[in-house]
């Protein structure tokens, strides 16, 4: 009822709700999509190179959040619900090999917010915060 009522994803509705630990959710979240798990530390990095590589309307239009440039393989993140096809296409859009990792939606946001300068809603912002008990 609440998530037809506040929208977002079912993730952020368990954080915002405390019923389950945001590690335990996104190992949830792996499992769902088969995709690797990103770590709050994985998480706390910027790579310009990332960035380049992946500009943000590509972003916005692929759903992902560039996270990291190593070699000729780029890191993004992904948040449910996720497509695969459409991840094959921005591989081959960007001519780079692709690694996504999945996390909850408000980290999602976040990241990618801050990858390219932009906002944060609030509701994503205060729940970074409540999380990682950092203000934005």
């Amino acid at each position: 009822m609440r998530q037809v009522v506040e929208g977002g994803a079912l993730d952020t509705i368990l954080l915002e709700m405390e019923a389950i630990p945001e590690e335990r959710l996104t190992q949830y979240l792996s499992l769902a999509t088969g995709l690797p798990p990103a770590s709050k530390n994985e998480t706390d990095v910027f790579d310009a190179g990332a960035v380049k590589s992946c500009s943000k309307e590509l972003a916005e239009s692929y759903r992902v959040a560039p996270l990291a440039l190593t070699e000729s393989v780029l890191r993004v993140l992904v948040c449910e619900p996720v497509d695969l096809g459409k991840l094959e296409e921005l591989a081959n859009e960007v001519g780079l090999g692709l690694q996504p990792l999945v996390v909850p939606e408000y980290r999602f946001h976040v990241i990618q917010a801050r990858a390219f300068g932009s906002d944060v809603s609030a509701r994503f912002t205060a729940l970074a915060e409540k999380q990682q008990g950092v203000t934005f």
